[in-house]
């Protein structure tokens, strides 16, 4: 499903800077790479906060690389307007050997654990917590650039529209598979930037800066190997993105 709505959304924005050329002479095509600092650090992590701080786990969502692909049309020297597909993934991973004998736990923090596993805590050998995140958004977006000479500019980035996050989760020890499952959903999305322009002639530029991409909060359900759901609440999408990108007008 993830490759397949990668794949649309690469069409999508070649089709349109496709289209944008047929019926104008002002259109471009972005490009963008950037680093990503979520918002949540994690479903997994809120879920096992109580042992994991015990046990000395950290399972919190590492920040990511972004990639995002823009094409679209210019109304006029300042504005302008397109669609814009952005992606980036980020994870987590902590493993503990909950033996009592080893890990020096007590039978409070074993209760603890259970509560999450459902009593099913394997105390021997190492149980390995991990969590995966896939994230895509699909905007329309609508720009303002401000220029201060031929040179340089300010550019104000705003966008509306929808973004699918994909969840996966792993609970394992030596002995079995606790969890393997993962879940998928979707919801509204929105952005807002700033960035500063350096162009180096009218058809090639370089910027750079930040964005806000805003999403509201989605539930994921997850399902245990004996066929036991647990809902994973309240996870944002949003994140703080700083990057540079690359455009090509035409």
């Amino acid at each position: 499903m993830k490759l397949f709505t990668k794949i649309v959304s690469i069409l999508l924005v070649a089709g349109l800077a496709s289209a944008t050329a047929q019926s104008a002479k002002n259109f471009y095509v972005k490009g963008s790479v950037g680093y990503a600092d979520l918002n949540s650090e994690g479903g997994l992590n809120e879920k096992t906060k109580g042992f994991a701080v015990m046990s000395g786990m950290d399972l919190k969502l590492d920040s990511a690389t972004s990639h995002s692909l823009e094409g679209g049309m210019y109304f006029d020297e300042n504005l302008s307007f397109g669609f814009e597909w952005t992606t980036f993934d980020s994870g987590a991973e902590a493993g503990r050997d909950f033996d009592p004998a080893v890990s020096g736990f007590t039978s409070d923090h074993l209760i603890a654990i259970n509560n999450f596993l459902g009593g099913q805590l394997e105390t021997e050998g190492v149980t390995t917590f991990k969590e995966e995140i896939d994230l895509d958004r699909f905007m329309f977006v609508f720009n303002y650039e401000h220029f201060f000479n031929e040179q340089f500019s300010l550019l104000i980035n705003t966008g509306l529209g929808i973004l699918d996050v994909e969840q996966k989760i792993k609970v394992a020890s030596l002995a079995s598979q606790k969890i393997n499952s993962k879940a998928d959903e979707t919801s509204f999305a929105y952005q807002i930037g700033l960035s500063l322009g350096y162009h180096f002639n009218k058809n090639i530029s370089l910027y750079g800066g930040g964005r806000y991409l805003g999403g509201s909060d989605v539930d994921f359900k997850q399902k245990f190997a004996d066929g036991r759901t647990i809902s994973f609440g309240g996870f944002s999408p949003s994140a703080f993105v700083f990057e540079l990108g690359m455009t090509r007008n035409f």
